[in-house]
């Protein structure tokens, strides 16, 4: 299971960002106060009055914008420059989605919003990079989240000892309905990776030495969640689960050793508890966050007692909103 999880995790970073996020035609919003005005585009005929919608296809090459009344004609230049989603999103792929997206024209964007001063004749430009830029009309909408966890951090109690292990990567998706425009419902499921390094720990029982490796960890949350500007926040229950593989033990009986092998999964760990998250939206569409998920009721295969868990998780993602019809 672990290798069709990360063969699908290489399909997925390996797309790239922006060709995820970006359609190869971006819509841009044209307004102007107090009156309306007309304009033309790329030096073409065609007359657009505002407000209006325009759809300009994706490319690295400036856009001249002009404008006019019946007094004064005046060009002026419409900047692309690289997106948000490809400087910060193909960070997971490990550089990988950089090189991809150099050969596609999504990376590139013009701004959101073109807002025309009719008294003074000046625009401006709105672009993903301030706060206004965020959509806060989230209310009776829906939310699909993908993220790809890069850093994570499991500590768990075995019926034998506490061991600890860390890893990057894995796979998270999930779905949130706003109740309001700052409070929604989500649910999460996903699958973390670890390194796989050795622990050690005495086995009392058979007076040896156990060493194992986590392979991974998948979980499922519920939350109640609620946004102050571009800070996301939320607490619900988790159920988690961690994976052992690996498994070996070093026996010593009068001074000889005896060894025991297996390559499945011979320990599954399960978790009852708590989630704690947060996170932060560069853009509408990316956010970069973290959760806290301690387990206060944890038990390992037929081992059934109380037990304590947790694992931290750092990660970035993408989210689409989706209005309820």
């Amino acid at each position: 299971m672990t290798k069709h999880l990360f063969f699908l995790y290489l399909l997925l970073i390996t797309t790239s960002c922006t060709t995820i996020t970006n359609s190869p035609v971006q819509v841009i919003e044209v307004n102007s106060l107090p009156d309306t005005i007309s304009y033309y585009l790329n030096n073409n005929q065609t007359r657009f009055v505002t407000p209006g919608l325009i759809s300009l296809k994706r490319s690295s090459n400036d856009i001249p914008f002009r404008i006019e009344n019946d007094t004064v004609d005046k060009i002026f230049v419409i900047k692309s420059r690289i997106s948000d989603e490809y400087i910060f999103g193909n960070i997971a792929s490990l550089g990988y989605g950089y090189i991809v997206d150099l050969f596609d024209k999504r990376r590139y964007t013009y701004p959101k919003k073109i807002v025309i001063d009719t008294e003074t004749l000046q625009i401006e430009t709105k672009y993903n990079s301030t706060f206004s830029d965020i959509d806060v009309n989230r209310k009776h909408s829906y939310e699909f989240r993908f993220s790809i966890p890069i850093m994570n951090w499991m500590l768990t109690e075995t019926y034998n000892g506490y061991f600890h292990d860390r890893g990057p990567l894995g796979i998270t998706g999930g779905l949130g309905y706003y109740i309001t425009d700052k409070f929604k419902l989500s649910t999460n499921i996903g699958w973390i990776n670890s390194s796989g390094l050795e622990f050690e720990s005495f086995d009392v029982t058979t007076q040896g030495i156990e060493h194992s490796k986590i392979c991974y960890g998948i979980f499922v949350n519920l939350q109640a969640e609620s946004y102050y500007k571009r800070i996301n926040y939320g607490a619900g229950i988790q159920y988690s689960e961690f994976f052992f593989g690996d498994l070996y033990k070093e026996y010593q009986t009068a001074g000889m050793k005896y060894w025991g092998n297996t390559l499945e999964h011979t320990h599954v760990k399960r978790n009852l508890g708590f989630i704690f998250s947060g996170s932060f939206s560069v853009t509408n569409n990316y956010y970069i966050g973290g959760s806290y998920n301690p387990s206060f009721f944890s038990w390992e295969n037929k081992h059934f007692k109380t037990g304590y868990s947790q694992f931290f998780s750092i990660e970035m993602g993408f989210k689409w909103k989706f209005p309820l019809k």
